[in-house]
């Protein structure tokens, strides 16, 4: 995909139907860990940009170090969106609040959702992609749907849980 904004379509439907139990800020530094690898191939032109790091071991691989760093620089994330909120006077986005230190499983749940859809989505239209490897060099999902129809599945997803975080939001407005 065209690097990581159009991979936070599913997780943000996946966040609006999970709540709590799902970081969303994690999930997003995954996709951005996981994008590592294709930029650093782009910048020195290889011909291949979806390595290792694009397969389920290296979804593995990748997870295993984000979710630390993720875990750690939470609160200093927190702190600087609480800043954008109130500083730009922007109330609507109050309802992307997140917590100093949100517990451990939504943040691993967000990390290892984040690293692994990250190989399904990209398998599907990558040409360069062995998801399987080191087991195997088949690509049994590429091309199962066209990049057209995939990048609209995530954007309606991205769409449909900004609806629900809106909806949520504004029934909560009503009740206080």
């Amino acid at each position: 995909m065209p690097f990581t904004p159009i991979h936070m379509g599913p997780g943000m439907a996946l966040k609006a139907l999970t709540g709590r139990h799902f970081s969303l800020v994690a999930f997003g530094y995954a996709q951005i860990a996981m994008d590592i690898e294709p930029l650093v191939r782009i910048l020195r032109d290889d011909e291949v940009l979806h390595g290792v790091t694009h397969t389920y071991v290296g979804a593995l691989a990748i997870a295993v170090p984000t979710l630390p760093i993720v875990w750690f620089s939470y609160p200093l994330f927190s702190r600087c969106w609480r800043w954008l909120i109130e500083g730009f006077e922007w109330p609507w986005l109050r309802m992307f609040a997140t917590p100093d230190r949100p517990s451990f499983w939504p943040v691993a749940t967000g990390v290892a959702v984040g690293t692994f859809s990250h190989v399904v989505f990209d398998s599907i239209m990558h040409s360069d992609m062995h998801p399987l490897w080191p087991f195997s060099i088949v690509k049994p999902i590429y091309k199962l749907i066209s990049i057209e129809d995939l990048h609209a599945l995530c954007l309606a997803s991205g769409v449909v849980g900004l609806a629900i975080f809106a909806v949520v939001w504004l029934l909560s407005k009503k009740r206080a």
